[in-house]
């Protein structure tokens, strides 16, 4: 049997080319040497996988893991794998419609007084160059009590916006909330009102919820500061009272040990004083026995005129 080079050689023309078959690209039903079938990616087998996407999306905040899934999920179900950039449009499809199911979440939570409050945050100012949301976020100036009292006012403020909320939210959405609190911490309060309301009043719970932790590490650590710093100054002054007081201690024991040492000459003078009275004495006794003695041996003539 001839060959297709051959049989070309013998043709006059072009040599034919026949179209090659690309399984992955192309719809096929089955395969030569295979006992199962490919599925087509058709618009059922989309809405399937749109709504498994949506589903898996909840818990997610990167479109790439939710991507890999739906690759592992389309040769699971055998489906023929289209272009990259019909996943990708899904995949990002489904991380839109989880978003939005969220924010929607969030909002069912809220009461009006809490909305109230989140546009009082953007409207009212500090002064006029700064936003009640800014002076929340802002950092303390330095460390004391002052600024301490500041740390917990703020907390005060926004646990009382924040109240219950999050810990109503189902645990499936902590992670996408989590995330919004990441994006909002970048938002300032004009981007804040630049958006829509349910988006927006989403996005500033997210944020003030995240805020509120920030400002319960920020105090405490401000405490520890503070009751370090008290500390300290207490163990100096106690320092310099022990030094007080020793030097006070050593004072008297110099003055003491001065009195001892004018006991001490005193005593000694008065003892040398004794020894010498005591020796005078001895001495005149001495004398006047000397003198009884020879008064007894030689007693004295008596010498007189005649009558």
């Amino acid at each position: 049997m001839p060959t297709r080079l051959q049989a070309a050689a013998r043709t006059p023309g072009p040599i034919p080319r026949t179209r090659r078959r690309n399984p992955d690209r192309e719809p096929a039903r089955c395969l030569p040497g295979r006992q199962t079938c490919l599925g087509e990616f058709t618009k059922p087998a989309r809405v399937e996988l749109a709504a498994w996407a949506e589903r898996e999306a909840v818990g997610l905040t990167d479109g790439r893991v939710l991507l890999d899934r739906l690759l592992d999920r389309m040769r699971a179900e055998r489906i023929i794998i289209p272009g990259i950039s019909v996943v990708e449009r899904l995949a990002a499809s489904a991380m839109h419609a989880a978003d939005s199911a969220t924010i929607a979440e969030i909002g069912t939570l809220l009461s009006d007084k809490q909305r109230r409050q989140l546009d009082a945050l953007l409207a009212d100012k500090t002064h006029i160059r700064q936003s009640r949301l800014s002076w929340l976020r802002a950092p303390p100036s330095r460390v004391g009590g002052r600024s301490l009292l500041e740390l917990l006012d703020k907390l005060d403020l926004v646990r009382g916006i924040v109240s219950d909320a999050p810990t109503r939210l189902p645990s499936r959405l902590r992670a996408r909330m989590a995330q919004m609190a990441k994006e909002g911490s970048l938002y300032t309060a004009q981007a804040f009102q630049q958006m829509g309301s349910v988006r927006r009043h989403a996005g500033m719970m997210a944020t003030l919820n995240e805020l509120a932790i920030t400002l319960t590490d920020a105090a405490l650590t401000m405490y520890q500061s503070l009751v370090g710093r008290a500390n300290l100054r207490a163990r100096k002054r106690l320092e310099e009272t022990i030094a007080a007081s020793a030097e006070q201690g050593r004072i008297r024991l110099l003055r003491i040990a001065d009195v001892l040492d004018a006991l001490v000459t005193a005593a000694k003078t008065v003892g040398r004083q004794h020894h010498r009275r005591r020796h005078r004495d001895r001495a005149a006794r001495d004398r006047r026995s000397r003198r009884r003695r020879h008064s007894a041996h030689h007693p004295p003539r008596k010498t007189g005129r005649a009558r």
